[in-house]
């Protein structure tokens, strides 16, 4: 890792806002592109970075790897004797995308407009806009209209419940929400 990628990792750690990491990101030009109105949960700074192009009003959860690369080469080289180059590619994100936690982007992805990748996914083809992805590989779930759909018939709390305070729960919703699972999932 050069000390120049070590760098750009530190100082992510020195924001508390993902908005202002990505911000930080943007001005820096430590990727290809980063869009406006983006936000970063992960404070990492992948190998190629300049091989990444985000949209805007892109949202990343902690944890999301993008493999711009792939080290097979040393073990295929090794095992013919032969002289295999590093495998490497670009990666586009377009707009309004959510890329859940834990998501592994491989290299020669393009995903399309108005997307969520559910979280754990590991995506390893072209995903096209406006669809729900999910699953190992990632395979496309359903239309963003159809979960918007699902999630207007069902709400997780009642319209008018305040939802947080901070990073917690307020003490009426957790209440509510527990009492919720509780009924799908009675106590033994």
């Amino acid at each position: 890792m050069d000390m120049k990628r070590v760098w750009y990792s530190l100082r992510l750690w020195t924001f508390r806002s993902p908005f202002k990491r990505a911000d930080y990101l943007r001005k820096h030009h430590v990727y290809a592109a980063i869009g406006t109105g983006c936000s970063f949960q992960s404070r990492k700074v992948p190998l190629y970075p300049n091989l990444i192009q985000i949209g805007d009003h892109v949202r990343m959860a902690g944890n999301v790897s993008f493999l711009t690369h792939d080290m097979t080469h040393h073990v295929l080289n090794k095992y013919k004797n032969g002289d295999l180059r590093e495998n490497v590619g670009c990666i586009r994100i377009g707009n309004n995308v959510f890329v859940s936690s834990g998501v592994i982007i491989h290299n020669g992805v393009s995903i399309g407009d108005n997307v969520i990748i559910g979280a754990g996914c590991v995506v390893e083809s072209d995903v096209p806009s406006n669809s729900v992805v999910g699953g190992v590989p990632a395979k496309v779930k359903c239309s963003l209209d159809v979960l918007y759909a699902i999630r207007k018939l069902h709400a997780a709390y009642p319209e008018g419940m305040k939802l947080r305070e901070g990073d917690f729960a307020t003490s009426e919703a957790a209440e509510y929400l527990w009492s919720e699972f509780d009924k799908k999932h009675p106590s033994k």
